[in-house]
């Protein structure tokens, strides 16, 4: 688990659980499975993402927030008690590309299922 500040707020967040995008063993319709077995439900990111920015959940799709201009690009998911963060930090040649390319890659599947992000840059 990680602290970190808000780039939105400025608030320091406590509990956030960082993943490399690599660790993403499965995107199904009801959420995402890591490899070490941690998973994403959908609809719970749909409530912390409502309670994050004060929003309905009956109207919204949203899931996450999404920045591909931050380095590296991320996607960072709001639940009940923690946050979950998917970093796109490919390394080696042409890293900055592939990063880019797993990021929009990832933002697809997302909206395949019938789900939003909400983008920062």
């Amino acid at each position: 688990m990680h602290s970190y500040v808000d780039a939105r707020t400025g608030a320091l967040i406590e509990n956030m659980k960082v993943y490399n995008y690599k660790s993403v063993k499965s995107i199904e319709k009801e959420g995402i499975i890591f490899s070490d077995g941690f998973k994403i439900i959908f609809q719970d990111c749909i409530n912390g993402f409502a309670k994050h920015y004060n929003s309905f959940t009956d109207v919204s799709t949203c899931i996450a927030e999404r920045n591909i201009l931050e380095r590296p690009p991320y996607f960072q998911f709001y639940l009940d008690d923690m946050n979950v963060k998917i970093i796109f930090d490919c390394k080696g040649l042409f890293s900055k590309k592939r990063s880019i390319k797993q990021f929009q890659s990832f933002q697809l599947k997302i909206k395949n299922l019938g789900y939003k992000t909400f983008d920062l840059t």
